[in-house]
C-alpha cells in the first residue's frame, strides 16, 4: 500500500508509522497499519489499555492478513511514554 500525494509517497513497509492512543480507534488503526506489513509504534500512557491492545493487535494481524489481498504481517512495538525529541 502505497499513498501519493504530489511528490511525496508514503508507504508503511519503509518507515515506521505511530499511532497516539490504543483505545478502540487506535489499536484498529494500528492493526490495519500492521498488516500492510511495516513497523507501526503505538502510544498511550496508560499501560493497561496499552496491553489490551497490544493482544488485541496480536491475535488479529493473523487473520487480517490472511482475509486481505496484498496484506503481509507487520510489526508492533508498543510504548507508554513518548520518545523524547532529538535535536
Amino acid at each position: 500500500m502505497a499513498l501519493k500525494h504530489d511528490n511525496l509517497t508514503f508507504s508503511p513497509t519503509t518507515r515506521p508509522t505511530a499511532v497516539i492512543g490504543s483505545g478502540t480507534l487506535g489499536s484498529r488503526i494500528a492493526l490495519m497499519l500492521a498488516s500492510s506489513g511495516g513497523e507501526v509504534r503505538l502510544y498511550d500512557p496508560n499501560a493497561d489499555q496499552l496491553e489490551v491492545a497490544r493482544r488485541y493487535v496480536e491475535a488479529e494481524l493473523p487473520r487480517v492478513v490472511a482475509g486481505r489481498s496484498g496484506a503481509l504481517p507487520g510489526r508492533l512495538v508498543s510504548l507508554e511514554d513518548r520518545p523524547s525529541r532529538r535535536c
